[in-house]
């Protein structure tokens, strides 16, 4: 987890302030082009009407008010930066940018001495103080929101303070086209595309005589934008349409000049079509009509109402009429729609309509002649339309309309006996019928009835074959609960299949598969004594007949005694006979198993009958298979794969096999455990010694940076190790439940995954691996999973929606604890090789920050060496190389018990601080490297908290603020936490009373922190001991 604050560095000593960094480069106007939106020239305002200095005094603290209690939607007040001006030791290039700082504390000063005329000039001080904000600060960044919150806050209660007969009445001023091009211009040139890239910097200066002398061959007009602005500046443009000639020439002259298509072409075309977008808002005084955008207007003037109803009613005939504003149409027409048959609706037809009295003489086709297959018949949902098409009938076919809407179910094709049935006469009916003829089922084909047999005195016995006993049992029955939604499915053999296909929706990536269970022979004579019964009735209306019934022995029959009168036996006596002796072979089902993508997905250990799946991207392959003697038979189902091991079905031979596979399994129970996939086997199953796992070794250099240590130093060292408190087995332990969880996540995170389930994945991991036990062992700190430009402090809150994307760099920063000892690790992913460089020069940075650590190390020179690594490499992104930067307002740290951010910094700029790293402290070394500025900002919503070491005993008003400062307390102390721990402990409806706490200095929030949008950021960290003897880099492992 990265640290934001650190010592000796000044400018970034109070991370609450997020910095704007000044523009530099041709792809930005200068200070002289300004940065203002505005439209209207404030030199032109007028002070406003006279007022007394009591009434200035009382409303302008009432405006001041208002301000102060501003909040945003989730209760936080919005006004406490602005109360004092930032701290000129901390903050010194804002004097350099901001020329007239002003803070809530100088204008209530200014309101007490009576030094405002007017309620105007108190409101120009808030536009003063939020401008100062957004101006130093980024745009899209916490205190730039703010500003610009406050701000309408301010308008709002002006206006409604001030009497509307004494306002400055500004919509009366016509504005300044000064102004108004000057603020086009330069929204124009911070045009960027997808990927950050300022599409203006070519056509910022005009090009070089020397290197292009071509080019004024070609060209004879050169134009460039900071011409334009200089004639801006010096105000030379007498309308709009001179400047807009201008611009354009710079479009016209590089299109001209360079080859269709290429770069500098494409950027052309981009800034081109944008100035045109600009220009058509502009207003009436100034607008060009070749930039305006026509609106399409359709007038609709309603018929006139016809004189005999208006004389009855006395209604006048002329009406207004009514105008439909239409927007106007885009460039780019779309094609017409196909034209499509009207869709039919369930509205009841009036009965006055009449029909014809007899048959239509248009010919009708016939119903094409089916043939019967031979399949299981479903249930067919039957929709009826009162209006139909015109169109011709096409031919048709049945559709199998599933029972569940929130499933699809795929059918598996089984054989089933047709009966015999006579076709169905064909009503005739001289009723009359609508004109258009509605579809009708085929008419069955007839089957004639196979002729009766020929009866004989003495007939052979009825042979009716065994059946076999199936080698797999059909699922009866199982419960799919989907998550994180907890979307349920229940899956039951009742449905008439024997597969499921669940379509996920999207950020739906993991299923727990729980309630299985498999028929057997019990289930299936239930589930076929209904038809046996139907088959029964009809066997018993036979006739009677002499028939042998002596019982055969050993598969020969007795010679028979004499003639007896009876039935003979019927199909249904038949199967019951043979039913009874399979029953005595079959066999109820055996293990469960569950496969996804034929791997064995385990059993979770603490909830018997669940397997938590956690399914890749894309269509997932599954079977269900229950392997018979030759190992062959396989049944497939969709979504799981549940297998049963039938340790007794089958033959003599092939049951003792089986059962002498499963004389193994105690064996394995003997021998070492084998840890689940997901890992949720607790570590203390493999180390029940307490002996974790020691980390790399890394000798100390012999140099005089660091010391030779004693035999009385290892003899500390020993002793310390035995201690149960204070020794190294709480961080190691630690450590390897960290190796355990991210080496599973580097395989497993894919694009597609909702960065919610990832989170879970880890931290499920974490809690089960570590055994979590409150404050004795569990998670360090939020799962970090900062992407893209995002460095750090972000993880998902309730509700996230954001999903993995095959072209981000994701951040993972995991932290474990032991006894308060923390690992703390962090990795980068990336799924495209843009920017493996970026990735290499940050793990280069990482691996050199800890060879370079150890005892007398001076953290300022330790910061030079990760700066002069890092800044070695470079990354090239669409053709522009752009060099990794080392983030300067980030960096490691060292961490003590319960504290992940302890009293040390390793920055990653090389500085004077001269604080040196001693034995026993343990740190954790992190390098953060970026494409853009190398400067973060707090930005985006808050989800990591942390209650502060040295938090004051302040009273709370609030008791919900009481009640969850109790529930941090006993849950994570001075450990971090999200948001969404505080919802697995069931708090709701907690914002106010968290945003309380904040406010009151008890709890300290971590906003994420960014660079500049379009950039790109790589992280990496590991964890050492300094010991008195040698390094211990105790996160190490075989990844990284």
């Amino acid at each position: 987890m990265s640290k934001r604050a650190s010592n000796g560095m000044a400018d970034i000593a109070d991370p609450s302030r997020p910095k704007r960094p000044r523009r530099e480069g041709a792809g930005a106007a200068s200070s002289d082009h300004g940065d203002s939106d505005a439209e209207v020239d404030g030199a032109d305002q007028a002070a406003g009407p006279g007022m007394a200095p009591t009434e200035v005094r009382s409303l302008g603290s009432k405006l001041l008010q208002a301000v102060k209690e501003a909040v945003d939607k989730d209760g936080r007040v919005q006004s406490d930066i602005f109360i004092k001006k930032p701290s000129k030791k901390s903050y010194p290039d804002y004097y350099e940018i901001v020329q007239r700082p002003i803070a809530f504390e100088d204008i209530q000063s200014k309101l007490a001495k009576g030094l405002y005329p007017t309620l105007q000039a108190v409101l120009e001080d808030f536009e003063l103080c939020f401008g100062n904000a957004q101006r130093y600060n980024l745009e899209g960044s916490q205190v730039w929101n703010d500003a610009k919150d406050l701000l309408k806050v301010a308008n709002k209660a002006y206006g409604k303070l001030m009497p509307r007969e004494r306002r400055d009445d500004k919509k009366s001023k016509p504005p300044s086209m000064i102004k108004l091009l000057k603020t086009r211009l330069q929204k124009l040139v911070e045009k960027t595309d997808e990927t950050g890239r300022v599409l203006s910097t070519e056509f910022m200066e005009l090009p070089s005589r020397k290197q292009w002398p071509d080019y004024y061959l070609t060209i004879q007009q050169p134009q460039c934008f900071n011409n334009i602005f200089k004639r801006i500046k010096r105000k030379e443009y007498k309308n709009a349409e001179e400047f807009a000639n201008d611009v354009e020439l710079i479009f016209s002259n590089a299109m001209k000049y360079n080859l269709d298509h290429t770069q500098i072409w494409e950027d052309a075309l981009a800034l081109r079509n944008h100035f045109r977008q600009l220009m058509s808002d502009l207003p009436s005084p100034f607008a060009l009509p070749k930039y305006s955008q026509p609106s399409a207007k359709i007038k609709i003037k309603p018929p006139a109402i016809q004189q005999s109803t208006s004389q009855a009613t006395g209604v006048k005939d002329a009406g207004p009429s009514l105008t439909l504003r239409v927007p106007a149409a885009s460039a780019s027409k779309a094609p017409p729609p196909e034209p499509t048959l009207p869709v039919a609706r369930n509205i009841a037809q009036p009965t006055s309509i009449s029909r014809p009295a007899t048959r239509p003489t248009a010919p009708v086709p016939s119903s094409p002649a089916f043939k019967a297959v031979n399949s299981p018949k479903l249930p067919i949902m039957k929709i009826t339309a009162s209006t139909r098409p015109t169109a011709s009938p096409l031919p048709y076919g049945t559709q199998n309309v599933t029972p569940y809407p929130s499933t699809s179910y795929v059918t598996t094709p089984t054989s089933l006996p047709v009966p015999v049935v006579p076709a169905a006469p064909v009503p005739t009916s001289a009723a009359p019928v609508p004109a258009i003829a509605e579809p009708r089922a085929p008419a069955p084909v007839p089957v004639v009835a196979p002729a009766p047999p020929i009866q004989t005195a003495t007939p052979a016995p009825v042979k009716v074959a065994t059946p076999v006993p199936p080698n797999q049992h059909q699922l009866k029955c199982a419960t799919v609960e989907i998550q994180p939604r907890g979307r349920t499915v229940e899956l039951n053999h009742r449905d008439g299949v024997k597969s499921w296909a669940i379509r996920l929706a999207p950020g739906e990536s993991r299923v727990i598969v729980k309630g299985v269970a498999f028929m057997n022979y019990r289930d299936d004579e239930e589930e076929e004594s209904s038809d046996e019964e139907e088959e029964d009735e009809d066997e018993e209306d036979e006739d009677d007949m002499d028939v042998d019934t002596t019982p055969t022995k050993n598969g020969r029959a007795k010679k028979a005694k004499g003639k007896k009168r009876g039935r003979p036996p019927t199909r249904a006596s038949a199967r019951q006979a043979n039913l009874k002796s399979v029953k005595k072979k079959s066999s109820k089902p055996g293990e469960i198993q569950v496969k996804v993508n034929s791997q064995v997905i385990k059993e979770q250990p603490e909830q018997p009958g669940e397997w938590d799946i956690h399914l890749p991207v894309g269509a997932t392959s599954a079977r269900t298979l229950e392997k018979d003697k030759n190992d062959e038979n396989k049944v497939e189902e969709p979504i799981l794969d549940v297998e049963e091991d039938d340790d007794v079905d089958g033959p003599a031979g092939e049951g003792e096999n089986k059962k002498k596979k499963k004389k193994k399994k105690p064996k394995k129970k003997s021998g070492k455990p084998t840890q689940s996939d997901p890992p949720r086997v607790g570590l203390s199953k493999f180390f029940p010694d307490g002996n974790y796992p020691v980390g790399e070794i890394h000798e100390y250099k012999d140099d005089n940076a660091y010391r030779i240590t004693s035999e009385e130093k290892r003899y500390d060292e020993k002793m310390a190790m035995e201690d149960p408190e204070l020794t190294y087995a709480n961080i190691r332990k630690a450590a390897e439940v960290h190796r355990v969880v991210r080496q599973h996540a580097r395989k497993w995170i894919r694009p597609g995954m909702a960065m919610t389930d990832i989170a879970n994945m880890i931290e499920d991991g974490t809690r089960a691996l570590v055994e979590e036990n409150g404050l004795e062992a569990g998670i360090g700190f939020p799962t970090g999973l900062s992407l893209n430009h995002c460095a750090a402090h972000y993880t998902p809150n309730a509700g996230d929606t954001n999903v993995l994307q095959k072209g981000d760099v994701l951040k993972v920063d995991i932290g474990v604890q032991v006894n308060g000892r923390i690992a703390d690790s962090a990795f980068t992913l990336n799924f495209e090789p843009t920017y493996d460089a970026l990735i290499e020069a940050v793990k280069a940075a990482t691996e050199t920050g800890v060879r370079e650590a150890g005892i007398d190390m001076r953290v300022g020179e330790l910061a030079g060496y990760i700066q002069e690594t890092m800044e070695s490499y470079e990354v090239e992104v669409g053709g522009k190389v752009y060099p990794v930067k080392p983030i300067a307002n980030l960096s490691g740290h060292s961490i003590n018990r319960y504290q992940i951010h302890g009293g040390k910094s390793v920055m990653l700029v090389k500085n004077n601080d001269q604080t040196k790293m001693e034995e026993g402290d343990y740190f954790a070394i992190e390098t953060f490297g970026s494409t853009g500025q190398g400067r973060i900002v707090e930005g985006g919503e808050c989800s990591h908290y942390a209650k502060k070491v040295d938090a004051p005993h302040v009273p709370l008003r609030l008791t919900t603020a009481k009640s969850l400062l109790n529930t941090i307390n006993k849950n994570f102390g001075t450990l971090p936490f999200c948001r969404r721990y505080l919802d697995r402990l069931g708090e709701s409806k907690y914002l106010l009373a968290l945003n309380h706490l904040v406010q009151a200095g008890i709890i300290e929030d971590y906003p994420p922190l960014c660079d500049v949008k379009g950039s790109m950021t790589a992280q990496f960290e590991h964890t050492l001991i300094l010991r008195p003897t040698c390094k211990e880099i105790v996160t190490r492992g075989d990844d990284y």
